[in-house]
């Protein structure tokens, strides 16, 4: 009965992950270069053991800072720069 049930997919995590990745591929509103910048950190989150799920959340959680918040490639961010997204982030949060 356990490996059934641990082999069963519930919350359907592996579609979940393959349309997030879906939605960094095919966006528009991502630069090619955040797009491979993200696809390039998923890498190393699986290689750090994380789950699907996991890096699902925070390939979403990439995509939307770089759309929403960042107004150029990750890799030109600046300390600056990243202090002002989390202000953002934490006056929407505040509110």
């Amino acid at each position: 009965m356990g490996p059934i049930l641990a082999s069963r997919d519930i919350y359907n995590n592996d579609a979940r992950y393959e349309r997030c990745k879906q939605k960094i591929t095919d966006s528009t509103q991502l630069s090619q270069k955040n797009k491979e910048l993200i696809l390039s950190f998923e890498k190393v989150c699986f290689l750090e053991g994380l789950s699907k799920l996991r890096r699902a959340k925070l390939m979403d959680a990439l995509r939307l800072i770089a759309i929403n918040y960042m107004k150029k490639d990750f890799d030109k961010a600046t300390e600056k720069d990243l202090k002002d997204v989390i202000y953002k982030i934490e006056q929407r949060s505040a509110v």
